[in-house]
């Protein structure tokens, strides 16, 4: 290539690179990733697939609720309760994600929205609804969760959660003591 073409090209190249057509595709991204999410968890009590729910999350994920912080870790112990809880009889996971906001600065990007996860198994049913913001970094294969913190906002029929998180919290602080 002639060196008076190449010039050019490059301009065009990083004019292109900074254009802001960049970070409304990477929002997508961001946005697709918690709504698949949401869609392998849902999928999960069927596929038992870990992987299709565990790759989202960075190796040094970490999450904070009212029952305190967890880590990768603790998912994968829910992933394997929840494949011991099937035998019983059925697990049906509704999760509705809404009102998504994403910012995306280079290889970080964060992200709020709202979460609503309904879990129905042996005739109960359990309603959460959160405000969840998330922290992700993005990897060579794509964006991961880094980090979330949700606040749970749960519905009058389920005012025992309210209750039974406290008793957990109570119960994680003491045997760690």
């Amino acid at each position: 290539m002639k060196p008076t073409l190449q010039i050019p090209l490059l301009v065009a190249y990083m004019v292109l690179a900074a254009s802001p057509a960049w970070p409304d595709t990477e929002n997508l991204k961001v946005q697709q990733v918690i709504t698949d999410l949401a869609g392998a968890y849902m999928a999960f009590p069927q596929t038992l697939d870990r992987h299709s729910v565990l790759k989202y999350f960075a190796q040094d994920y970490s999450f904070i609720d009212e029952a305190g912080p967890h880590s990768l870790q603790d998912i994968e112990r829910m992933l394997a309760d929840l494949e011991q809880e099937l035998p019983r009889g059925p697990v049906v996971i509704t999760e509705q994600i809404s009102e998504i906001a994403v910012r995306v600065e280079g290889v970080l990007a964060w992200a709020t929205y709202w979460d609503r996860v309904t879990i129905a198994r042996h005739g109960d049913t359990t309603d959460d609804v959160a405000h969840c913001t998330a922290i992700f970094r993005k990897l060579p294969t794509g964006w991961v969760y880094q980090h979330e913190h949700c606040s749970s906002h749960t519905s009058d029929k389920d005012a025992e959660h309210n209750e039974l998180t406290k008793l957990t919290r109570h119960i994680d602080r003491t045997v760690g003591e």
